[in-house]
């Protein structure tokens, strides 16, 4: 199948927290609404690729773990190829905390990058059958 976007990118757990205000350094500030679900940067462009019609292939690690099955599920669900999205043994899925402030739409992120840190330009290449024949021809046999 031709690909419209194929992505390489994080894929995530999110915990999110919107509250009034960011908590300052050393401080508690207490949350209204609380969020947990899949995330990520490349996997989020992913999903918005697929829900504006595009035929969209993502690239990527998730932990062999119960969160790196639901973000495969789910992006599945979104009509977002994961042939190339494994799941690996030696790490667990990446996590995302993140504290959003809801008048303001600042945010304060924390990552652990889990097995997103395991992907390498190798794997890129092993999905190089995504790519357009012409582009992969010459990124292989630059």
């Amino acid at each position: 199948m031709p690909w419209d976007v194929v992505v390489v990118g994080s894929l995530h757990w999110d915990f999110m927290v919107l509250g009034a205000r960011l908590p300052k350094p050393g401080e508690t500030a207490l949350g209204e609404q609380f969020y947990e679900g899949p995330g990520g940067k490349g996997a989020n462009q992913a999903v918005a690729a697929a829900r504006l019609g595009a035929r969209v292939a993502l690239v990527g690690y998730v932990g062999d773990d119960e969160r790196g099955e639901w973000v495969r599920q789910r992006l599945q669900n979104e009509g977002v190829d994961v042939t190339h999205v494994r799941p690996i043994s030696e790490k667990k899925t990446g996590i995302t905390v993140i504290h959003v402030a809801r008048e303001t739409g600042e945010k304060q992120i924390g990552v652990v990058s889990g097995a997103n840190s395991s992907l390498t330009p190798e794997d890129v290449d092993a999905a190089g059958t995504l790519l357009p024949e012409h582009y992969y021809r010459k990124r292989v046999l630059s």
